[in-house]
Formats: structure tokens, sequence, C-alpha cells
């Protein structure tokens, strides 16, 4: 039961327990209200897994004592033979897909920085960033770069914990004001991010660091830039974001920008609240259910626009349907079924049609739909599902 598991978490600190009990009230009042029709976990070490696991890179610039950080480089000889001698490794804190993140010590100034590679086409857009110092907006800072042996790197400010192993390591459910806190710096960096015309387009509780959770409690920055891109270079029709975050104009293959981070930034919002996975989803077609079971139907005129739509939707006269393996199925008998021989589907039409090729986003995940029973034929028994031989 999602609400006793939430009860079993909630602190049992007696000065706490009525900002606990507000906070538990407005997440099961969004679960049951709301979310009700969603699939999503709840506990919130799953949500931790989740944010870990290979559906998400882990971050770049973590560094949490309380947790092995040692991560093998990406190769034995390769280690961290970019960084000059003037930096002292440390140990390596970070590995995400396409970098490798040291904490290093400079030596001359005493001070402890996070070293990164990068390749020479992303660093033109790093330092088209530095120049807009939006460190003060809330984003990491950016300190310079770094060039040795033919390898580029960059010096940023080293940060503390991440925010998901932050929301674990606390034996409390997050207090609404401190979601207020989080979300009001997180809109003000995405706010800079708009005005400099760049979308982050990677917004994850892996990408969102606290800057010191002792001195500074709260205090929070948006990091990796290495999926960014700026906003006059949006080509529609191009995918970003993990799939369970993905605003819907980047589903339907529709014209997109900044906004798709404001949806991440809503995502993100619901789970700190409630410790339960928005639109959780293996596929874009899973996520794209779990949306529309929550908001309802897309408008029409969105999916009219869209690229994709056809991909997740059957036209049917004026308004579009999502499809499913069953409505497939049915389609295929139908065509099958046809009074006039010149209209019948052919074979070769049976072989390219959706159900036996499993081609629409409806055959791209494992539904419990394509083990149920047709109810709309003759009987009620299930017939015995017969593996593809090929």
């Amino acid at each position: 039961n999602p609400l006793k598991e939430l009860k079993q978490d909630a602190p049992s600190n007696h000065d706490s327990e009525f900002v606990a009990m507000e906070t538990i009230t407005v997440g099961i009042w969004l679960m049951s209200e709301i979310l009700s029709t969603a699939d999503c976990s709840v506990i919130k070490t799953l949500l931790w897994r989740y944010n870990r696991g290979k559906t998400a890179s882990e971050s770049c610039f973590t560094m949490n004592s309380n947790e092995n950080t040692h991560i093998p480089g990406p190769s034995a000889g390769a280690k961290h033979s970019y960084i000059p001698k003037s930096y002292k490794v440390i140990e390596q804190i970070g590995k995400g897909e396409h970098c490798v993140v040291y904490r290093c010590l400079k030596r001359e100034t005493n001070e402890e920085v996070a070293v990164r590679q990068i390749s020479r086409q992303k660093y033109y857009f790093i330092k088209a960033l530095m120049a807009k110092k939006l460190d003060e907006a809330n984003i990491v800072k950016f300190y310079g770069e770094l060039y040795v042996d033919g390898v580029l790197s960059l010096e940023y400010e080293l940060l503390d914990i991440s925010l998901i192993d932050w929301l674990v390591s606390k034996n409390e459910f997050i207090l609404l004001d401190e979601i207020r806190v989080i979300i009001k710096q997180l809109t003000v960096a995405l706010d800079g991010l708009k005005r400099a015309g760049v979308i982050h387009a990677d917004l994850k509780m892996d990408n969102i660091m606290l800057v010191d959770r002792i001195k500074r409690p709260l205090r929070v920055k948006i990091i990796d830039f290495g999926l960014s891109l700026i906003t006059k270079q949006a080509i529609t029709g191009d995918i970003h974001q993990i799939t369970r975050l993905r605003a819907p104009e980047l589903l339907f293959g529709l014209p997109f920008s900044e906004p798709i981070d404001i949806w991440s930034l809503g995502c993100l919002m619901g789970e700190m609240l409630c410790y339960l996975l928005f639109f959780k989803g293996h596929s874009a077609y899973e996520t794209l259910q779990n949306i529309i079971g929550v908001l309802g139907p897309p408008p029409q005129h969105l999916l009219d626009a869209g690229l994709y739509t056809q991909y997740f939707f059957k036209k049917d006269r004026d308004s579009w349907t999502l499809k499913t393996p069953k409505e497939d199925c049915v389609d295929l008998i139908k065509a099958m079924l046809r009074w006039d021989a010149k209209e019948r589907i052919t074979p070769d039409g049976i072989l390219k049609h959706p159900f036996i090729t499993r081609s629409s986003a409806s055959w791209t995940h494992s539904s419990p739909s394509t083990h149920e029973p047709l109810r709309c034929l003759h009987g009620s028994e299930a017939p015995t599902i017969i593996p593809d031989p090929i």
C-alpha cells in the first residue's frame, strides 16, 4: 500500500510532525486526485535507483562522502593525464556518458576544484556561457580552460551533493518551504538560460547540486551542459531529454524551445513532493500513456501538427485515438473482412501491417494489454499466446 509506506517513512520527531503531516496530506491528495491513473512508484529508494539507473547517466560533479565515489576511468592508460601538474588529483568524483570528472587541489591557491575533459565543439558552447556570467543565476561557475598534450578540459567550482542524493539522505520528508526555495532558485537559473538563448535539455535531479549542505543549506545550482543547445539551433523532430522527463512537444515532434526545461522542472517538483516518479516510462509510448492518464488527452491542434503523432495515434475522421496492440489487431481483421475483394488487404499488406511487424509505438514496451484477451471477439476465453518463431 503506497500510502502505508508513506506513513511508515514519516519522521518521528514531534517538532516536525505538523509540517510532515502537511506534506504527506498534500502528497496523498495529489496521488488520489491527480495521479490516480498514473503508474508510479512511491518509495524514495526506488526514486533514487531510477535516477541512478541506466536511463539516467550519473552526475559529473557529485562529491558525496557517504558513498564510494571512486569510479574506474574510461581506460587504464588515459586516467587523468590531461590534468596539469599544477593540480593535485584527489579522486575521481563522477563519470557520465560524456565526461569523467576529478576533484583536484589547485596547488597555487590551495583551492579544491572540479576538472573534466571536454570536446572542442562543446568548449566553445561553454565559453559562450562563461561570458554570460550565469553563475550569478544559480548555474555552476566555470573558472577557465586547461590545455595539456592536445587535450582540452575545463575547471569548475566544486559542489557538494546532488539533489537526489540529498533527498534520499534526509530522515524526513522534504517540507513545502524547502521545495519552494529550491524551485525558486531553479526558475532563476532557467530564466538566465532563456535570456542567454540556451536550452539545458537534460534537467534532472542528478544535474541539480547543493552548493554546501552544511554552510549554505538549500542553495542549489544547475550543472552539466553536455547535452544543452542554443535555442536558435533547435531542430524540430530532434530528440532530447530522458524519456520520463520528455516534454510533449518533443514526443510529438513539434517545434520546441526553452519551455521543455519547464516541463522537466514540473516533473521534478512533483517527485520532490510525493517521492514518486511522474510519468515513469521506459519508452516514449509508456511516458505518453502516463501523461494522458494524468492530464487527459492532448489538444487536437498539437496532434495535427506533430511529426510523430501517427507513430502514437490513429486518426479516425477528425479525431485522434492512442494506438494499442488491440486496435492494431482489430484493424487488421477489418482489413481482411471487406465486402469488396478489391478493397481487401493483400498478403503483402498483411506482412507489412503494424500488428504483424510490431512497428507501432504501442509494441515498443511490455504492456499488459498485449497479454489480455480481445473481449470484442466472440467468446470470453483468452487464446493461447504463441511466441513468434522468427
